[in-house]
């Protein structure tokens, strides 16, 4: 059933952990796509959202990693 090896607590911060990097994901491309209609235009279409997936995707494993939430105990 839990094939990852990780305890409760490891999964629920998991979850947290990536529900927020979700939703800041989605902020910040709101966000962009809104200062692209005004005219504000910081890098080309496909980089800036490319940037701001990998930021995104960066700070979650960062996150897994300080919360212990990446690696099951052994």
């Amino acid at each position: 059933m839990n094939k990852k090896g990780l305890d409760e607590m490891q999964l629920q911060k998991r979850n947290s952990i990536g529900y927020q990097a979700f939703l800041m994901l989605l902020y910040l491309l709101m966000l962009d796509a809104g200062l692209y209609g005004f005219g504000f235009r910081w890098i080309s279409y496909p980089a800036n959202v490319m940037i701001i997936l990998s930021l995104c995707a960066g700070i979650y494993v960062i996150r897994l990693i300080a919360a212990n939430a990446f690696a099951g105990p052994s």
